[in-house]
C-alpha cells in the first residue's frame, strides 16, 4: 500500500481524529451502529481494491479512516441495554443501594462543609432499596461523592447507598462543561452519599493488580514528600512528580497559570525525559546489557504512567519515549512526527473522547509546533551566527523551544482560559532549568525517603531551596507590566483562523526563511567588512 513517506502515522491520526469530531458534531450518534459500521467496511474494501492506484487509494483510504473514527466513537458511546443511565430516572430522589468496584484513585478533600471522598464506581448490581439480595445486573460508571472521610481504596468491591442524579455545570466558563468533562470519562451520573449512609466493603483488590500496586505506591510516596517538605512544597512536588494536584496551593497554581508556566506543574515530556535519564543512570550500575536497560526503562516508564493516573500528556510522553528507545533497540532512526502521531492514535484508541480533553489538545499542539518550528529557527540562527558561543547556545535553544511551544498553544489558551501570556518565553528561560534539577532532586527524596531518611535530607534541602527560588522568580515575572492580559469572547472560529494563519506562515517560513536570513546575514557581513576597511 502507498503511504506518505514522511510521517504515515500523522495522516492516520489526523483523519481518525477528524472522524471522531464529525461523529460528535454532525450527529452520527442518532444513526444505527450497523449502518455506520457497514460504511466503514465498504470504504475499507474499496481502498484495498485500489491499493496499487496511488490517488484513488489515498482518497478512499482517507474516507475509510474518517468513517473508522466515527464508527469507533459510535461504538464507544453506545450503552449496553443494562446501563444504569436507562433506569436511573425511576429512582430520582430515592436512596438506593448499588454494588460495584472502585476503578479510579480515591480523592479525599477537606472543605468548609467537612470532609468529602470521591471516586468512580463501575457498577455490577442494582440492589434497589435493600442492601442484601441478588439484585439486578447493571453496567456503567458513576461518580460517587461521600460526604465524609471514607476508608475506600482502588479495587474495593463495595455496596453503597445514595441518590443518583446527573452532573451539574458549576463552571462559569462558556468553553467548559463539567457534565461533558465527566461524560468523556464515561461517567454520566453522580451518586451522592450522606455522612451516615451505608458504605460497606465486600471484597478488596478486585481490579487491576498492577494499577492497584501503582496507586498504593503513589500514596506511600506522597507520605514521603509530606514528611520531608512543608505542606505547600509537598503539594507542588506531588503534582510535579506523581501527577496528584489535589494538594496544590491555589495561589501558586494561579500564579503559574498567569505567567504561562503551569505546564511545569503537570507531568509532561520534560518530566518523563528526566525520569528516563535518572533510570538510565541507575541501570548502568547493573551488570546487564544496553538493550536490557532500554527494555527495563520502557517497562518502568509504563508503570510510572499508570502510577501517575495515565493522563493524556503522560501517556503521550511515555509512548514517544518508548518509540525513541525502540529505535535504539531495533537500530532504526526515530521520527518525531511519527512518534507523536502514534501516541495520539493509541490514546484515541483507549478513549476517543480524549480528543476533547484540554490537556490532550495543549500537549499535542505544543509538541507538534516545536517539532516543526524549532528546527527552522535554530537553522536560521546557525546560518546567521555560525560561531555562536557555546555558553549562549543553551539560552538561545531554550528561548526557541519556549517560543515554539507558546506559539503552538496560544490560540487554545486564549479560547479556553481567555488569557494571553507573552511573558511565558522569558519565564521559561529560568523556570525550565530549575524544574529539571528539582525533578531530579525530588526523585532522590522519593528513592531514599522511605528506607534511608538521612540520605534523603540533602535532596530535600535542595528541593526546598530551588522551589522557593522558582516561585520567587515567577512572582517577579508576574509583576512585569504586560506580562499577561485577558481577552473576552474568544470564538472557536477565531482559534481556527489563528491556526490556519500559523500553518501558512510556517509553510512560507520553511520555504523562504533561509533565503531571507541568508541575505540578511550577507548584508551584515558586507557592512562589517566595510566598517573594518574604513577604520
Amino acid at each position: 500500500m502507498i503511504m506518505p513517506k514522511a510521517a504515515p502515522f500523522l495522516r492516520i491520526f489526523l483523519l481518525f481524529g477528524f472522524g471522531i469530531f464529525i461523529h460528535e458534531s454532525v450527529g452520527f450518534r442518532s444513526f444505527p451502529f450497523k449502518i455506520v459500521f457497514f460504511l466503514s467496511l465498504l470504504f475499507f474494501g474499496i481502498s484495498w481494491f485500489f491499493r496499487n492506484k496511488q490517488y484513488r487509494f489515498l482518497f478512499f483510504s482517507s474516507v475509510f479512516l474518517l468513517a473508522a473514527g466515527a464508527t469507533y466513537t459510535h461504538h464507544y458511546r453506545t450503552f449496553s441495554s443494562d446501563h444504569i443511565f436507562f433506569s436511573y430516572r425511576d429512582y430520582i430522589g430515592e436512596r438506593i443501594f448499588v454494588e460495584g468496584v472502585v476503578t479510579s484513585p480515591v480523592k479525599h478533600k477537606q472543605g468548609k462543609t467537612g470532609a468529602r471522598t470521591s471516586f468512580e464506581l463501575s457498577l455490577e448490581r442494582f440492589l434497589g432499596f435493600k442492601k442484601e439480595g441478588i439484585g439486578e445486573k447493571r453496567s456503567g460508571k458513576v461518580l460517587v461523592n461521600v460526604f465524609r472521610d471514607a476508608k475506600v481504596h482502588y479495587g474495593d468491591r463495595i455496596v453503597v447507598q445514595g441518590k443518583l442524579h446527573r452532573p451539574y455545570d458549576f463552571s462559569s466558563s462558556r468553553n467548559f462543561s463539567y457534565r461533558k468533562y465527566l461524560q468523556r470519562r464515561g461517567v454520566y451520573l453522580i451518586l451522592s452519599v450522606k455522612k451516615k449512609a451505608c458504605l460497606e466493603i465486600r471484597k478488596k483488590r478486585q481490579a487491576n493488580i498492577v494499577v492497584s500496586f501503582g496507586l498504593g505506591l503513589r500514596g506511600q510516596l506522597q507520605d514521603v514528600l509530606r514528611r520531608f517538605l512543608s505542606h505547600q512544597q509537598a503539594g507542588i512536588m506531588q503534582a510535579v512528580l506523581l501527577g496528584e494536584r489535589q494538594e496544590m496551593p491555589k495561589d501558586v497554581n494561579a500564579l503559574f497559570k498567569r505567567t504561562g508556566t503551569a505546564h511545569i506543574l503537570a507531568i509532561s515530556g520534560l518530566h518523563v525525559g528526566i525520569v528516563a535519564g535518572v533510570l538510565f543512570f541507575l541501570l548502568r550500575m547493573l551488570p546487564v546489557g544496553r538493550k536490557v536497560q532500554y527494555i527495563l526503562i520502557i517497562v518502568l516508564l509504563g508503570f510510572y504512567a499508570l502510577m501517575t493516573g495515565a493522563r493524556p500528556s503522560v501517556v503521550r510522553s511515555v509512548i514517544m519515549a518508548t518509540v525513541f528507545l525502540c529505535s535504539f533497540l531495533f537500530e532504526r532512526e526515530g521520527q518525531g512526527l511519527n512518534s507523536l502521531s502514534l501516541a495520539g492514535i493509541i490514546i484515541l484508541g483507549m478513549n476517543p473522547m480524549a480528543l476533547y480533553d484540554i490537556g490532550f489538545q495543549l500537549s499535542f499542539l505544543s509538541v507538534l509546533v516545536i517539532i516543526w518550528l524549532y528546527p527552522l529557527l535554530w537553522k536560521q540562527v546557525l546560518d546567521c551566527y555560525p560561531n555562536i558561543p557555546k555558553q549562549l547556545q543553551y539560552f538561545v535553544q531554550s528561548s526557541m523551544v519556549s517560543l515554539s511551544a507558546w506559539v503552538g498553544v496560544a490560540g487554545l489558551v486564549a479560547y479556553y482560559f481567555e488569557i494571553v501570556t507573552p511573558i511565558t518565553i522569558l519565564a521559561n528561560l529560568f523556570v525550565v532549568p530549575l524544574i529539571m534539577v528539582i525533578v531530579a532532586l525530588g526523585m532522590g527524596v522519593l528513592a531514599f525517603g522511605a528506607g534511608f531518611p538521612l540520605m534523603a535530607i540533602p535532596f530535600a534541602l535542595g528541593v526546598k531551596l530551588l522551589l522557593s527560588l522558582m516561585v520567587m522568580i515567577v512572582r517577579l515575572v508576574d509583576r512585569i507590566p504586560g506580562a499577561y492580559f485577558f481577552l473576552k469572547d474568544v470564538s472557536f472560529w477565531w482559534v481556527i483562523g489563528y491556526y490556519m494563519v500559523l500553518g501558512i506562515m510556517l509553510k512560507i517560513y520553511a520555504r523562504f526563511g533561509s533565503l531571507i536570513f541568508s541575505q540578511s546575514s550577507f548584508l551584515t557581513k558586507i557592512s562589517k567588512y566595510a566598517k573594518v576597511a574604513q577604520d
